[in-house]
């Protein structure tokens, strides 16, 4: 496969004989990172459940590098909402064989404080930021997230810029990310893409000189109005 990890070719996904996802392709490369923008409910969160494993396309082709090592953070947590904060870190390192200690991600996350409290006595931020402590840790190669940001408060998503700036240092690490706020991730796209009803369009390559956050920011914003 080259430098990809996953090549997506001629994708749809219907429910019924509603067509959520019409003819996609894409590339995810490599050490790359890719932003998805588009408007609610245009079928971005299942785009990404699909490229997870979660979901099966209905017609085209997922192809996946024999090394793809996935991980996917989604809008729901996925926690285990009786057990607290250390205990879902605990199990969820011995199932996957996570090499960072509990305490390190903890601290890392500044979850500490919480760490003998059960989900259910989390703020929505709290609980957000461990399950991005979850999905960063894991020994992935591809990290899929969907509006990682979103309930996070200033703290947070200063942790979460600092996570994502050490990520794009290992060249080899991927990441493919649905946001509305593309000012948060600007600075690390290498491509944006925007999905509406006629398929991927890339609307922006770091490669291509000149392409300031406020022409993309108004490319997009045309795009949502058409």
């Amino acid at each position: 496969m080259n430098n990809h990890l996953l090549e997506i070719r001629g994708l749809d996904y219907q429910i019924g004989n509603k067509k959520i996802l019409t003819n996609l392709n894409l590339d995810l490369s490599k050490g790359k990172f890719q932003i998805i923008l588009g408007a609610n409910g245009v079928g971005k969160s299942t785009f990404l459940k699909i490229l997870a494993g979660l979901l099966s396309c209905s017609t085209g082709k997922v192809i996946a590098d024999k090394d793809l090592l996935t991980s996917y953070l989604g809008h729901d947590s996925q926690l285990y909402l009786d057990l607290t904060v250390r205990q879902n870190l605990e199990f969820i390192r011995g199932f996957f064989s996570i090499p960072s200690e509990v305490d390190d991600l903890l601290r890392r996350w500044d979850l500490l404080v919480q760490a003998d409290l059960t989900i259910e006595k989390l703020s929505q931020g709290q609980a957000k930021r461990l399950s991005l402590a979850i999905h960063f840790a894991m020994p992935a190669n591809l990290f899929l997230l969907d509006e990682p940001s979103s309930n996070l408060d200033h703290l947070g998503k200063d942790l979460l810029m600092k996570e994502l700036f050490q990520l794009k240092q290992r060249k080899q690490a991927s990441v493919l990310l649905i946001t509305h706020e593309l000012s948060d991730y600007f600075e690390f796209a290498d491509r944006i893409y925007y999905l509406g009803s006629s398929g991927l369009d890339l609307i922006y390559d770091k490669s291509d000189l000149g392409f300031s956050l406020s022409a993309i920011n108004q490319r997009y914003l045309e795009l949502l109005k058409s």
